[in-house]
């Protein structure tokens, strides 16, 4: 790392330290955080049950939006409008919108009691769609020339996606994504409509219970650093790894 990076960075701590004190200064406040070690475990399950909740959630999001991409592509044109509806909606929705409704007709109606497997679908739902627009993005971005190449070796449509296309595609989608895998972690915090015990919810019930709102928002904005930061830092690797493959 040469001079200027460290000095970029020295600069930026610099300024986030002082703009800190700067605000503490300006309205004081008698910070009590022995209030918290009370709550220590529960404020830990609640960051540990956001965290596998953007896991799952992640995970069927890549599926589902990739599942919803080639509907949209089918011939079939069921599939096609039913694929185009589907996003449609989950775009114009506001997700704590969809959180109230889906939760608590669509799934009573289908009898999911579970709070933890209706908040993982519902968030499927909502993020899928717009993976889905991320996936056409990074298809649609592979030269033309590779797609009349596949032919003219006799690949398949399903040789094609696999071998030629997909891995592209994975590295041109890891930018966009990570602003996506961010919204989705954050997202986590409207399921407390559903009463779901995750890391927002858990904090709020910390707070009206400590009245120590101060330091359970420093909390709250810290658990959710640690999750994004280091999910940042992961991705910004991969591409450079997938690059050195390039």
């Amino acid at each position: 790392m040469n001079a200027r990076k460290l000095l970029g960075i020295f600069l930026t701590i610099l300024f986030l330290v002082g703009f800190i004190l700067f605000v503490d200064y300006m309205i004081p406040h008698n910070y009590d955080w022995s209030s918290m070690n009370a709550y220590g475990s529960v404020i830990i399950e609640g960051f540990i049950l956001t965290v596998f909740l953007s896991i799952a959630a992640l995970f069927f999001s890549l599926i589902f939006g990739l599942i919803l991409y080639f509907m949209k592509q089918s011939s079939f044109y069921t599939f096609r409008y039913i694929a185009r509806v589907f996003t449609e909606v989950m775009f114009g929705s506001p997700l704590l919108v969809l959180v109230v409704i889906l939760y608590y007709f669509v799934a009573s109606a289908f009898g999911i009691d579970n709070k933890i497997i209706a908040a993982i679908i519902i968030l499927t739902c909502y993020n899928s769609s717009y993976i889905s627009e991320i996936y056409r993005g990074g298809i649609e971005s592979i030269p033309k020339g590779q797609w009349q190449a596949a032919k003219v070796f006799g690949f398949t449509k399903y040789q094609t996606y696999r071998y030629i296309i997909l891995p592209q595609v994975f590295r041109n989608i890891l930018p966009p994504l990570t602003g996506q895998l961010a919204l989705l972690i954050k997202s986590t915090a409207l399921l407390s409509y559903m009463a779901v015990d995750e890391f927002f919810n858990t904090m709020m019930g910390v707070n009206a219970n400590t009245f120590a709102y101060i330091e359970g928002y420093i909390v709250l904005a810290m658990g959710y650093l640690i999750i994004t930061v280091p999910l940042s830092a992961l991705i910004k690797y991969l591409e450079k790894r997938l690059k050195v493959v390039e």
